[in-house]
C-alpha cells in the first residue's frame, strides 16, 4: 500500500486537506476520528460550503473509523507527499491561534531551542497562557542575561511568589535591577497585567528606595517613569490604591500617596488628580496633595470646587496650597470670596510683586475702587519698600477718579523715598497733563524727556497732541514734529489720529484730509474714517462723506460709534427718514440711545428749519426720562426763539431768553410737555452771585420754585447750593443756618449710599467752603469749622483745590487763636518744598533753571512755583506770622497770652517738633530770628 487513494469527491478538496487525511489515515489513530472532520472544516473549500462538508464527512465516515483501528504502518513506503510535515518552534510561534495542544509541544521544545529570540518569544506566550511553572522552571537552572530576568520576575509576580522575587531582584546590582524593572512593566503592561506591573513596581522600589520616598530623590527618575507608565495604563486610580493598601504597610502609605499624586500631576491627567484625593483617605492626605488637585481644578477651569476644597482643609494651608489658589482667585476675577482670600494672600506676602500690581491693574480696570484700596493698603504695609511701579498703579487710579491732587502726591512719594521713576511714572504724568491741559508743564517735561537717552517715545508725542487740544494751544506743534523729527521717531496709527483730531479742532482741514492720504498712513483705521467724514461734513462736501461713509461700513463692522456718525451724516443732508432709522436700528440691536443722539437730531433739524421737530423731538425724550445737557436746552432755546416763542433773538443775552421762556411755562404758552430742570437756570444764577447780584439771583430761584412746585428743594444739592451762596451774600444767617443744616444732612445720606460721594460732591464743597467759614466766623466758633474741615479732608477723603485749600488756611494763620489750625493743615496737605526741590533736580540735573515749571498740584494748572518754597501761599505772610507768635510767646505778650508748649521751653523749639516740614522749608524764619538777637 503505497499510498492512500481518496474517493473522488474528497480529491475536490485543498491538498493540504487531502494530505492531512491521508496521513491521518495511515498513522492508526494518532488523532481521534472527529480530527479530521474539523480540520477539513477549517480549510476554504472552493464551490462546496460547509454543509457539502459534512455530507462528505459522514458518507466516508467508515473510512476514518477504518484508520483508527489500524496498527503503525510506519514500515509501509510511503511517497513524499504522504510523509506528515516536521513541527518546529518557529512554526508553532507563527501560527495564528493556538491549541493546548500546541503549546505543551512549546514547553516540549524550548529546552531544545538554541536561538534566543525564539526561546523569549516563547517564554512571553507561556506567561502569557499561564505557564509559570514552565518558566521558572527552565529559568531557575540556567544563567540569565537581562532579558531573562525580566522574564523571570513576571513569572515570579504573576505566580505570587514575592518572597522569591525579592530574593533574585536583591542579587542585581542597581543598574542591572531598573533595566529589569522597566522592562519586565512594559512587559506586563502589554499584557494588560496591572495588578502585577504595580505589585513589582513596589516591590523593586522598597528595595532601593526605603519606604518609598522618591520624589525628589537622586536616581529615582526611571522608577517615576516606570510608575508613569503603569497610571497611563490604568482607568481609575481608586484600583492602584486599593491594591496599594492591601499590599503595603501601613507606614508606607502616606509616601505612596504622595508619589501617586505627583505622577499624575506630572501626567497632566487632572481628573485622575481629582478621583485620587477623594479615594485618599484624610489621614493620608497632605498639604503637597491638595496643591496638586488645585491644580488640576484650575487647569479644568473648576473654580467653585477649588475654593470648596481650599476651605475645608484649612489645617493642611501652607505658603505653597496659598501660591495654588493664585489661578483659582484670578479665574474669579477676584470677586465674593475670592477677593477675601486674594486679600489674605497680599497680608501673608504669597504672590509676587509683580503679580500683586497685576491684580490690582485688573480691579482698577474694572473701576472697583474700594477693593483697590483694601489690597493696595496691604501691598504697602508687606513691602516696606514700594517700588515705582506700585506707585504708577497708584497714579493711574487717580487719573480713573480724577483726583489730581492724590495724583501728585503719588508723585510726591517717588522722589522722597529716593525711586528713581520709571518710563510710565513720565507717562502718567503726561497723561494728568493732557486732561488739565496743563501744555506749558507738559513741554516742559517733553523737553526733559527729550535729552535723555531713550527718554521720550511715541506715547509721550501723542500725550502732548491731547494736551494742546484740550488747552486750544497748537503753537507748539512745531517744536514737537522737529523733536521727534530729531530724534527720529517714527509716528504710528495713534500719533496720527492724535494729529488730525488737533488739526480738526482748529479747523484746519486739508491738513487732517492730507494726514488721512499720506503715503506712510497705509492702514488708516476707523476713527480716522469717521473724522474724514466729519471734516468733509464741516466743509459741506456730502457727496465726498457719503463715499467715505460708505468705505467704512464696508471696511468694518457697524458699532455705536459708525452707526453715531451715520445718524450725523442723515441729519447734516436732511434725510431724517434715514436717521430716525439709525435711531431705530440702534434701538433693535440694544445699543444705548443717550442725550448726545437726540441732541444731534434736535440740531439737524433747526439747521433744516424744522423747529417744530425739533421740540416733538425734546417732547419725547422728557416723556422718557433721558438725562438733558445744556447742549439740548440749547436747542430747544433756537427752536422756540426762531418760532418767535421767545422774543429775543440775542442768546449772548440769556437773562432775558430765560425769564422770556419761564414766563411763557407759566402762562402755559410752550408747545413742550416738559418743564424746565433747574440746571437750564443754574449757570445763570452762578452768574448773579458771582457778580454780586442777589436780588436777580434769588428772583430767578423764587420764580423756579413757583413754576416748578413738585421739585424738591430739600433734596438737590446744586439748589441748595447756590442758596447758601445767596444767603451768605445777603449775610440771611438764620436762613443760612437752616439750609446749611439740611445740606449736611443730605450730604451725610449721600455719603451712606455710595462711597464715591466726595468725588461727585467736590465741586459743591469746593463752591461753598467760603460762605461755611464767614457763617462760623460770624457765630465765632472757628474751632468747630475746623473740625469740620479737617474731618472732611482727613475722614471723608474730599478733595478741595489749591485755591479754596489755601483761602482757608491763610484765614487761619492770620489770627494767633488759629494759628495751629493752619500749620497742621499745610504740614499735612501742603507741604513740599524738599520734595519739589529733587523734583527739579531730577527734571534737570545739569542746568537747575529757577524758573522751570514743577510737577504741583493745581485745579487752575502748574503754577510756577512750588508748595511753599515759591508757592501759592503767601511766604512771607507766614513767616511774618510766625515770627510775631515766637517774638510774642517768649516776651510774654499780654496780647498773645503763654501758650502750653507741651514741655518744651521755647517756642520755635516746640514748632520745629510739631511741623519739622514746615520749619524746615522756611530757613527765612530761622535768619528773621536770629538777626533780630543781633539787633537787640
Amino acid at each position: 500500500m503505497s499510498s492512500l487513494r481518496l474517493p473522488r469527491p474528497l480529491q475536490l478538496l485543498d491538498p493540504r486537506c487531502t494530505d492531512l487525511l491521508s496521513w491521518n489515515i495511515q498513522t492508526c489513530g494518532k488523532y481521534s476520528s472527529s480530527r479530521p472532520k474539523k480540520m477539513l472544516q477549517s480549510v476554504m473549500v472552493p464551490k462546496l460550503n460547509r454543509m457539502a462538508i459534512r455530507k462528505l464527512n459522514n458518507r466516508y465516515s467508515w473510512m476514518l473509523r477504518f484508520g483508527s483501528t489500524l496498527v503503525e504502518h510506519n514500515h509501509l513506503g510511503s511517497t513524499d507527499s504522504a510523509r506528515p510535515a516536521v513541527v518546529t518552534m518557529d512554526s508553532l510561534l507563527n501560527k495564528s491561534s493556538k491549541s493546548r495542544d500546541d503549546i505543551d509541544t512549546i514547553v516540549k521544545l524550548l529546552p531544545t531551542t538554541a536561538d534566543k529570540e525564539l526561546q523569549r518569544e516563547a517564554l512571553l506566550l507561556l506567561l502569557q497562557y499561564h505557564r509559570y511553572e514552565a518558566v521558572l522552571h527552565l529559568l531557575e537552572t540556567k544563567t540569565r542575561d537581562a532579558h531573562e530576568d525580566s522574564l523571570l520576575w513576571q513569572a515570579l509576580v504573576l505566580s505570587s511568589d514575592y518572597e522569591a522575587l525579592k530574593s533574585y531582584a536583591s542579587q542585581l546590582d542597581f543598574k542591572t535591577r531598573r533595566l529589569a524593572l522597566s522592562r519586565s512593566v512594559h512587559s506586563l503592561l502589554s499584557l494588560k497585567r496591572v495588578k502585577g506591573s504595580l505589585l513589582l513596581w513596589l516591590i523593586v522600589s522598597d528595595i532601593d528606595f526605603k519606604s518609598l520616598h522618591l520624589l525628589h530623590t537622586r536616581n529615582s527618575s526611571q522608577h517615576m517613569a516606570v510608575l508613569y507608565g503603569i497610571i497611563s495604563a490604568v482607568d481609575d486610580i481608586g484600583q492602584i490604591c486599593s491594591l496599594a493598601s492591601q499590599f503595603l504597610p501601613k507606614d508606607q502609605h502616606e509616601n505612596f500617596y504622595k508619589t501617586v499624586s505627583f505622577a499624575v500631576y506630572r501626567l497632566e491627567q487632572f481628573d485622575k488628580s481629582v478621583r485620587l484625593w477623594k479615594v485618599t483617605p484624610d489621614e493620608y492626605k497632605t498639604s503637597t496633595q491638595l496643591v496638586h488637585t488645585i491644580k488640576a481644578l484650575s487647569y479644568t477651569q473648576m473654580y467653585g470646587k477649588a475654593m470648596l476644597l481650599y476651605k475645608d482643609n484649612e489645617p493642611l494651608h501652607t505658603p505653597r496650597v496659598q501660591r495654588a489658589m493664585i489661578p483659582i482667585v484670578t479665574g474669579l476675577d477676584y470677586r465674593d470670596e475670592a477677593f477675601a482670600i486674594t486679600e489674605q494672600l497680599f497680608k501673608d506676602g504669597i504672590m509676587t510683586p509683580y503679580k500683586s500690581l497685576r491684580v490690582l491693574e485688573t480691579l482698577l480696570k474694572d473701576k472697583r475702587f474700594e477693593e483697590f484700596d483694601i489690597l493696595s493698603e496691604d501691598y504697602a504695609t508687606y513691602y516696606k519698600k514700594p517700588t515705582p511701579m506700585f506707585y504708577n498703579v497708584l497714579m493711574k487710579r487717580e487719573l480713573v477718579k480724577k483726583d489730581a491732587p492724590k495724583f501728585f502726591e503719588h508723585v510726591n512719594k517717588i522722589y522722597s523715598s529716593g525711586l528713581k521713576p520709571s518710563g510710565k511714572t513720565f507717562t502718567l504724568l503726561l497723561e494728568q497733563m493732557a486732561k488739565k491741559g496743563s501744555i506749558t508743564t507738559a513741554m516742559s517735561l517733553f523737553d526733559m524727556l527729550s535729552r535723555r537717552e531713550k527718554g521720550l517715545n511715541i506715547q509721550h508725542a501723542t500725550l502732548i497732541l491731547k494736551a494742546m487740544k484740550n488747552a486750544d494751544d497748537i503753537d507748539t506743534l512745531p517744536k514737537v514734529l522737529s523733536t521727534m523729527r530729531k530724534l527720529q521717531i517714527e509716528p504710528n496709527d495713534k500719533f496720527r489720529y492724535a494729529l488730525m483730531e488737533l488739526h480738526y479742532r482748529f479747523n484746519n482741514y486739508s491738513e487732517v484730509q492730507k494726514l488721512f492720504y499720506e503715503e506712510s498712513n497705509h492702514n488708516p483705521d476707523q476713527k480716522m474714517h469717521l473724522l474724514l467724514m466729519k471734516t468733509y461734513l464741516r466743509l459741506g462736501d456730502l457727496t465726498a462723506a457719503k463715499a467715505t461713509l460708505e468705505a467704512t461700513k464696508k471696511l468694518f463692522k457697524s458699532p455705536p460709534k459708525v452707526l453715531y456718525s451715520e445718524l450725523e451724516y442723515y441729519c447734516s443732508e436732511g434725510d431724517f427718514d434715514s436717521a430716525l432709522k439709525v435711531l431705530n436700528d440702534m434701538n433693535t440691536r440694544g445699543y444705548k440711545i443717550t442725550n448726545k443722539h437726540y441732541a444731534t437730531l434736535m440740531h439737524g433739524y433747526n439747521s433744516h428749519k424744522q423747529f417744530e421737530n425739533t421740540l416733538t423731538v425734546f417732547n419725547m425724550i422728557s416723556r422718557n426720562r433721558v438725562v438733558l445737557s445744556s447742549y439740548t436746552y440749547h436747542e430747544l432755546l433756537v427752536a422756540l426763539i426762531r418760532l418767535d416763542i421767545i422774543n429775543n433773538k440775542n442768546l449772548q443775552r440769556p437773562t432775558q431768553v430765560v425769564d422770556n421762556l419761564m414766563e411763557a411755562l407759566r402762562q402755559k404758552k410752550l408747545p413742550i410737555d416738559q418743564m424746565l430742570h433747574f440746571k437750564a437756570i443754574k449757570p445763570l444764577v452762578s452768574a448773579f452771585l458771582k457778580h454780586y447780584r442777589p436780588a436777580e439771583a434769588n428772583r430767578l430761584m423764587q420764580n423756579f420754585k413757583v413754576l416748578r412746585p413738585d421739585f424738591d428743594v430739600d433734596y438737590n444739592l446744586n439748589f441748595m447750593k447756590e442758596e447758601l451762596k445767596l444767603y451768605a451774600l445777603e449775610k440771611d444767617w438764620k436762613s443760612f443756618e437752616i439750609v446749611l443744616h439740611n445740606f449736611q444732612q443730605r450730604v451725610k445720606n449721600t455719603m451712606n449710599e455710595t462711597a464715591s460721594a466726595p468725588k461727585h460732591m467736590k465741586k459743591i464743597y469746593n463752591s461753598v467752603i467760603k460762605s461755611i467759614y464767614c457763617y462760623y466766623s460770624h457765630v465765632g466758633d472757628i474751632k468747630r469749622f475746623y473740625l469740620l474741615f479737617k474731618d472732611l479732608i482727613f475722614v471723608n477723603n474730599f478733595t478741595f483745590d489749591s485755591k479754596h485749600l489755601n483761602w482757608v488756611v491763610r484765614r487761619f494763620i492770620r489770627q494767633e487763636q488759629t494759628l495751629h489750625y493752619g500749620l497742621y493743615l499745610i504740614e499735612k496737605k501742603l507741604i513740599g518744598g524738599e520734595i519739589s526741590r529733587r523734583i527739579l533736580r531730577s527734571i534737570n540735573k545739569r542746568r537747575a533753571e529757577q524758573n522751570l515749571l514743577l510737577l504741583v498740584a493745581s485745579s487752575k494748572g502748574p503754577y510756577k512755583r512750588p508748595y511753599l518754597r515759591t508757592g501759592y501761599l503767601y511766604r512771607q505772610e507766614l513767616v511774618n506770622m510766625l515770627y510775631a507768635y515766637i517774638i510774642n510767646t517768649r516776651l510774654g505778650s499780654k496780647r498773645s497770652g503763654r501758650d502750653k508748649l507741651d514741655g518744651w521751653s521755647d517756642p520755635y523749639l516746640f514748632l520745629r517738633e510739631k511741623y519739622p516740614k514746615l520749619i524746615k522749608n522756611l530757613p527765612e524764619l530761622r535768619s528773621k530770628l536770629s538777626g533780630g538777637h543781633k539787633r537787640r
